[in-house]
């Protein structure tokens, strides 16, 4: 148990992309980070970079389609740090997967890995944060949750869950008197290998520490304002 640490952040997805970015810029702002996804030897590559400015990372390999690793990550984080304030549900999947002709299968893992996975992290989280200090869950979502552009998938149903899991959660906690914020992220296109289809116009794109700057914004500011939700494209992209 390391007892000098100030925030803990448990970031998932966190082997690349916007997860990988989160990572980083929270951990050079002096919030201590567990990074988490099924590709341990990317988790332990951010981790030895973090290693040679000093800064110390935990690293907990879990398969967000199995509760009993998300349960685990939650027992070992804890363990190493000491403490839980933070939980940053980043980890996403997208699979094309029409109704017409998708295999359902494909269904069940985007379900799992986008909704189910969060819920469990959610409920995992709220047994060990400290409700005197308080604490943050962001959950990231995609501007998928506010509108369908793309016929013929799941993934747009997957992200309005989390949009109204974040508000439904928002209000439980209120109601209980348990002191966690709860903020949403959504953003549009991001340069990231997820999803991607076509990279030839990057330039419609935000680029990874575009969210993780919006994701230490919200962990900055006072403890008695919430950020529920956030919006966020290229100043380019159209839809």
């Amino acid at each position: 148990m390391i007892n000098s640490v100030k925030r803990v952040a448990i970031i998932t997805g966190a082997s690349g992309g916007i997860g990988k970015e989160i990572a980083y810029l929270l951990a050079q702002n002096d919030i201590s980070v567990t990074l988490t996804g099924r590709r341990v030897d990317k988790l332990e590559e951010i981790a030895h970079d973090l290693e040679k400015i000093g800064i110390i990372s935990c690293v907990v390999s879990a398969d967000l389609e199995k509760e009993e690793e998300i349960k685990n990550l939650f027992r070992v984080s804890h363990s190493y740090w000491g403490k839980t304030d933070i939980l940053i549900n980043c980890a996403g999947l997208i699979i094309d997967a029409s109704f017409s002709q998708g295999d359902s299968v494909n269904w069940k893992q985007m379900w799992n890995v986008n909704v189910h996975a969060t819920c469990v992290a959610i409920q995992e989280f709220l047994k060990f944060f400290n409700n005197t200090d308080g604490g943050q869950v962001i959950n990231i979502s995609s501007m998928s949750a506010h509108r369908v552009v793309t016929a013929g998938s799941i993934y747009p149903a997957t992200k309005f869950a989390i949009k109204a899991i974040s508000e439904s959660l928002r209000k439980e906690l209120i109601q209980n008197g348990i002191n966690v914020r709860v903020s949403c992220i959504s953003p549009g296109l991001v340069d990231t290998n997820f999803g991607r289809v076509n990279t030839s116009n990057t330039q419609k794109h935000l680029l990874p520490v575009d969210i993780a700057s919006t994701v230490l914004f919200i962990l900055n500011t006072p403890l008695h304002v919430a950020i529920h939700d956030i919006l966020l494209r290229s100043n380019i992209q159209f839809d």
